[in-house]
């Protein structure tokens, strides 16, 4: 497969209140059937606020409304630092059924220094209108709490009409540092 780079956006510089979007059509900005899967990439992705998640939501009209119904599920795995406290679970409360909320894609993020959350998150086929749009997501956290938290997500945008934008944000503040690069893989 190859990988071609699409846009780089960096926060704070290329955040709009502290999210980052990629709207077709803006910034150079293509997802359209030029790609059959898209890839966002996140390096060291840093909250204002402590404890702060991950999020992501899709438009279907270039960014003018984020709101489209969606459905995930949410698996965590965990290790602390202090080498105790292992767990692996889905986590039913970040899981979404249908909603046209911003959907968690990481636990709580540390906002210490040297924490940060860094991943992939793959969409499939955004420009087709025949069936919803899959997606996968793994991200690594180091967390609020000092664990190695990995956070999988996996789930379809309920839709058949084509996604032509995406956002990513935290729950709460602002993405104060990092950048995500979208990717066309052919």
């Amino acid at each position: 497969m190859a990988k071609t780079l699409i846009l780089a956006k960096t926060a704070p510089t290329d955040a709009d209140s502290g999210v980052l979007r990629f709207v077709d059509g803006e910034d150079a900005v293509v997802m359209d059937d030029t790609y059959p899967v898209y890839e966002f990439h996140f390096y060291n992705l840093h909250p204002s606020v402590d404890a702060a998640k991950v999020m992501f939501q899709s438009s279907l009209d270039t960014g003018n409304n984020y709101n489209i119904s969606t459905t995930t599920a949410f698996l965590q795995t965990y290790h602390s630092e202090g080498d105790g406290n292992e767990t692996f679970s889905i986590n039913a409360t970040y899981s979404a059924g249908n909603s046209t909320s911003d959907l968690y894609l990481s636990d709580g993020v540390g906002y210490d220094n040297d924490q940060s959350a860094s991943g992939v998150m793959t969409l499939y086929d955004p420009s087709d209108t025949d069936f919803v749009k899959n997606f996968t997501c793994e991200i690594q956290q180091s967390s609020a709490g000092d664990t190695c938290n990995i956070s999988r997500v996996a789930g379809y945008i309920n839709t058949a009409t084509a996604v032509d934008a995406v956002r990513f944000s935290f729950d709460s503040g602002n993405i104060d540092l990092g950048t995500i690069k979208m990717f066309g893989v052919s």
